[in-house]
């Protein structure tokens, strides 16, 4: 308080000073220049900056009551006068406190208090023509409270343009104002600075849209080729329809042929036998017209007992009662088309808002909790194995895509990703599940799956018994059909011997058969009689698995409760079908795992039989969680996957 009415003092003395030197005119000691010379000292002892030694322009006072130019005090603040929270004065090094921490020391100067005392002082000592105003000249900006001051200074705190007095009145107790010009030039780099963010936003919206045509243009053309696809697969698909009309035709030829080669030829010697009979009646009548009656009867005599007409009757109405049976006709069997699928995929580099075909996002599940370890160290350094089956996860089938609930038959463990695959024949599709939730996808089929199996590092093979089709798949990254063909028989059960062949079972026109084809369906070997025995080896082959070294395969029969392990040759290897407490119920998916072990999925649980088709031990049942499960595989991490009837993936960790 003492500094600040110190400082008052000397301004205050200042100025009456002046005032004294103003009205004593008449006093001939005061000359022109007495007058400078009083100017020269009142300015060099109060007007003048420590730092240029210049008259102040825009002086600031520090808390210390130094006064300095304000582009000197930043030169000084910007050459290493500023420190952490404040700066020393250039005079006295008294400690000031920075006016805003938050503001580099570059704008501390111009945050301080300016001195418009001083600063009016200054204007006062200028030479009369630039410190008067003429008389009658209006003020450019004046001040609504005082009409003959101009407003030439701006309250930063009150947003307002003020006159000296209106400073030195009502606005004595801010803390920042700056000179109207100063405020002017600060709104402009404002303004400068919006203007310069309005258009780098203007000129990201003009590069999206620029993008969104883009990205239109290029659906514009994906939407053509797939167009070209389409017709393409169309053309395909009726050139391969006329072949196969050529194809009926031919074989229809064929078969007519064979049963009108037989006939005709019957039919042929018939012919001759009649012929030679008609020629002797002919030749007998004409004998018996001009004979007498001895060489009537001894003619007629003749005639009756010579054997002409030696046609087997009962052959030729055997032959007519079967051509009447033979019927030739043209089943014709045209299933739902399905030589493609309309898919909208997103890019997984891009984070879409929206994906068709893919599985709803939901976040990622917690983690399960720790299970008890299955193998237990006792205190003689002999590892105790625990003879309980773990359960480890359950994974719901159900996508938001789904007509009705999911009908899970079969399941396959893909690649070293664990990437689980299976077929739901509720929904007539094909569906993936990975370890990243948001990368799940299905893949409608057109028809009702049944089997899946591994064909390569990338593509499965699907059964569709019901239309006679064997799809080819691909999964990685994202499901796709990539080709299909009819086979010869409703095959359901599907296995893959190579990349090349598959064994495949089903049951044709009640003839069940385990037949191994090529990829495009041809039969290359048949499979329905035990070789050595001759008996019928299968009722209703519904599941297969392929053991490993891909020499000998597993059939699972739901009627005869059995399994059949043969080899690629037809030799049977072993059956197993207990009798009693202990038959099969049902048997459904069966599953191999390194050690040649057969997993046997039926309707109470899970079974395990030896390499040599001996009962191992049971090791699932309903209490365990499982019920009537139908697919059955075991994973590269030898966990153990189960298709449930409660359409969920149940995932166990089994004892060894």
């Amino acid at each position: 308080m003492a500094d600040r009415l110190l400082h008052c003092y000397n301004i205050l003395s200042t100025c009456l000073s002046y005032g004294q030197m103003a009205c004593k005119t008449e006093h001939k000691a005061w000359s022109c220049s007495g007058t400078m010379a009083t100017h020269e000292s009142v300015g060099e002892e109060y007007l003048t900056c420590y730092i240029c030694y210049d008259v102040f322009t825009e002086p600031k006072t520090l808390a210390c009551l130094h006064r300095f130019c304000e582009k000197c005090l930043q030169g000084y603040l910007v050459g290493g006068g500023a420190k952490k929270n404040g700066f020393l004065c250039p005079v006295c090094r008294e400690l000031n406190p920075a006016p805003n921490t938050r503001r580099p020391p570059s704008d501390w100067a111009s945050l301080l208090r300016t001195d418009f005392h001083i600063k009016s002082l200054i204007k006062a000592l200028q030479p009369a023509p630039t410190m008067t105003r003429r008389q009658g000249q209006r003020t450019e900006n004046p001040c609504s409270l005082h009409g003959d001051k101009e407003l030439d200074l701006y309250c930063c705190d009150c947003s307002v343009s003020i006159c000296h007095l209106c400073a030195g009145i009502s606005h004595r107790g801010c803390l920042q104002v700056v000179t109207l010009a100063d405020a002017a030039s600060d709104r402009r780099v404002t303004f400068d600075l919006q203007k310069r963010e309005l258009l780098a936003r203007l000129g990201r919206v003009q590069r999206l849209r620029t993008d969104l045509d883009s990205a239109i243009r290029d659906l514009e053309q994906q939407r053509a080729l797939a167009e070209s696809a389409i017709r393409k697969a169309s053309q395909d698909a009726v050139t391969a329809v006329r072949r196969r009309e050529t194809e009926y035709v031919e074989e229809l030829a064929q078969r007519f042929q064979t049963i009108y080669g037989g006939v005709t030829k019957r039919l042929l010697t018939a012919d001759q036998q009649i012929a030679a009979c008609k020629q002797r009646l002919e030749l007998t009548e004409s004998r018996l017209a001009g004979s007498s009656d001895a060489e009537v009867i001894q003619g007629l005599s003749s005639v009756l007992d010579t054997d002409i007409l030696n046609v087997d009757t009962k052959k030729m109405k055997t032959l007519l009662s079967s051509l009447k049976q033979v019927h030739l006709e043209f089943v014709p069997f045209v299933p739902k088309l399905n030589f493609g699928e309309v898919v909208v995929r997103a890019d997984p580099e891009v984070k879409p808002d929206q994906q068709t075909a893919v599985r709803k996002r939901v976040p990622p599940p917690l983690p399960p909790k720790r299970q008890r370890s299955t193998t237990l160290p006792s205190g003689q350094g002999v590892v105790v194995r625990i003879n309980t089956p773990v359960k480890v996860r359950t994974i719901s089938a159900k996508f938001r895509e789904d007509a009705c609930p999911p009908k899970l038959r079969d399941i396959l463990v893909f690649g070293a990703e664990n990437i689980l695959v299976v077929t739901d024949w509720a929904n007539q599709c094909v569906k993936t599940f990975h370890s990243r939730r948001e990368l799940d996808s299905r893949l409608a089929l057109g028809g009702k799956p049944w089997c899946v199996t591994r064909i390569s590092d990338a593509q499965v093979a699907v059964s569709l018994p019901i239309s006679c089709q064997i799809c080819i798949v691909k999964v990685v990254p994202r499901l796709a059909l990539l080709s299909s063909f009819f086979a010869q028989k409703r095959y359901s059960g599907l296995a893959s011997l190579s990349s090349e062949t598959l064994v495949a079972s089903g049951a044709e026109d009640g003839h069940p058969c385990v037949d191994i084809i090529n990829l495009g369906g041809e039969v290359l070997q048949s499979f329905s009689h035990d070789v050595a025995k001759g008996t019928q080896l299968f009722s209703y082959p519904g599941y297969l698995s392929v053991l490993p070294g891909n020499r000998e395969f597993i059939v699972s029969d739901r009627r005869k409760a059995a399994v059949v392990c043969m080899d690629v040759s037809g030799r049977t290897k072993f059956i197993f079908q207990p009798a009693g407490s202990m038959r099969l119920q049902e048997p459904a998916g069966v599953a191999s795992d390194g050690h040649g072990r057969v997993y046997v999925a039926e309707n109470r649980g899970v079974v395990r039989l030896t390499a040599q088709g001996q009962l191992d031990r049971t090791l699932l049942r309903l209490k365990d969680g499982v019920e009537d499960p139908r697919g059955i595989e075991i994973g590269s991490d030898g966990l153990l996957y189960i298709t449930n009837a409660q359409d969920t993936i149940v995932v166990y960790r089994t004892p060894m």
